[in-house]
């Protein structure tokens, strides 16, 4: 990060994604409902330090359908590991990105043993 980011101290990284900060807004498309469960997620894998787990497993819940910002980060670590949780992980390959289109790549090249990869419009269809 220091060096993405050209410090030579963590203590002048950018504080990203903080509470408040413009990238944390939720698109008012996707703005949570009422009884909509809001985890904080504070590594780039959602099982680790959150009650997630326990949650989705409490409701029932057996597939998980994975987006986000940073696709060699938090959404192929929490998709790996919910495939070794016993999870059925889907990855949407339109909903998800990064900084590095090579890595990007990668990442879903890697993620395709583990998951299922497939388009916003190939599951919705399936809603």
């Amino acid at each position: 990060m220091m060096r993405r980011f050209g410090v030579d101290d963590p203590a002048k990284l950018p504080d990203f994604m903080a509470p408040g900060s413009p990238e944390r807004e939720i698109p008012e498309e996707v703005q949570p409902q009422a009884g909509d469960l809001q985890i904080e997620k504070a590594t780039a894998n959602i099982f680790l330090g959150t009650n997630f787990e326990l949650v989705m497993k409490n409701r029932g819940v057996k597939s998980l359908i994975f987006t986000g910002i940073a696709t060699e980060m938090g959404v192929e670590h929490s998709a790996r590991d919910a495939a070794t949780r016993g999870f059925y992980p889907v990855v949407v390959t339109d909903c998800v990105s990064s900084m590095n289109q090579d890595r990007h790549d990668r990442s879903l090249a890697n993620l395709a043993s583990l998951t299922t990869l497939a388009s916003s419009k190939e599951i919705l269809a399936c809603l």
